[in-house]
């Protein structure tokens, strides 16, 4: 920890006085810095960042609450495990700014919280969902990109709450809308595309597709045309994937919903439903 030369001279003088000052001159200056070994924070056993309750046998390894059994086998002969609420406290105090701090993340975190936060983080960078499109930025970002690139239809939405969507014609060629979550940076887009002779209807998260990072929303999808009026409403629940989960150029997302092609005509408006939910 770093304090001012002058200070440190002055408390020298002080006694026990003076080592009190220290304490709350450093609390004071924003600049003050401290270093700590990384490995401190590490479970002996998963070496994995501790998760309370923190154990510590007689010989010092300090593991997860979920990794201790009666006895550590590293000590000879095998040490018991204890509490160690001390350990518990320190982690507690420890807080830190998600990775994605610079991209608009204001999240503090536990040591151990930090990497499983990243995975999910609603700020995490991600290429942009457009065809051929090389940009890579943060949802934000990308959301101001999609509006000046590729001009797609944006609607505001709410997780739990159905919305709707008019798809005017010729709907059956395809086309894209942009969801924009009103509480999070979360971009959601619904996509139509052709498939075979019926039109299919997809829900992908704008986020990185990584085998750690679940999906987390299902999507309800129904279609209604005014025609229609006997039989005008389709549904499917599904999960929403990724939209870079298979990285692959060009591949077709998940169909949430087939819409057949005696529903409707070309002439009038494709009304989609769409209700996301947070798992």
């Amino acid at each position: 920890m770093a304090v001012k030369q002058e200070g440190l001279e002055r408390r020298q003088s002080q006694g026990g006085e003076g080592a009190l000052l220290a304490v709350e001159e450093a609390m004071q200056v924003p600049w003050v810095a401290a270093e700590v070994n990384p490995l401190f924070y590490l479970c002996f056993a998963c070496q994995l960042p501790l998760r309370p309750p923190v154990h510590q046998c007689e010989g010092g390894h300090r593991v997860c609450g979920r990794c201790h059994g009666d006895r550590c086998t590293a000590c000879d002969p095998p040490a018991a495990y204890i509490p160690f609420p001390f350990m518990d406290d320190a982690l507690g105090a420890v807080q830190l700014p998600c990775c994605y701090k610079a991209d608009g993340c204001g999240r503090k975190l536990m040591y151990h919280e930090a990497a499983d936060h990243a995975l999910q983080c609603a700020f995490a960078p991600c290429h942009c969902p457009g065809h051929g499109c090389s940009m890579w930025a943060s949802p934000p970002a990308l959301l101001d990109h999609i509006a000046a690139a590729h001009s797609w239809p944006v609607t505001e939405v709410s997780y739990g709450t159905p919305f709707r969507i008019a798809v005017p014609p010729p709907w059956r060629g395809g086309g894209t809308h942009l969801l924009v979550e009103r509480n999070d940076p979360r971009l959601f887009l619904v996509t139509l595309s052709e498939f075979g002779e019926a039109t299919a209807v997809s829900v992908v998260c704008v986020r990185e597709g990584t085998a750690a990072a679940a999906p987390r929303f299902r999507s309800t999808v129904w279609a209604e045309v005014a025609s229609n009026t006997e039989e005008n409403l389709f549904r499917r629940l599904s999960t929403v994937p990724s939209s870079s989960s298979g990285n692959i150029p060009g591949e077709r997302p998940p169909v949430c919903l087939l819409v057949p092609p005696d529903f409707g005509s070309e002439s009038e408006d494709l009304f989609l439903g769409v209700r996301i939910d947070k798992l």
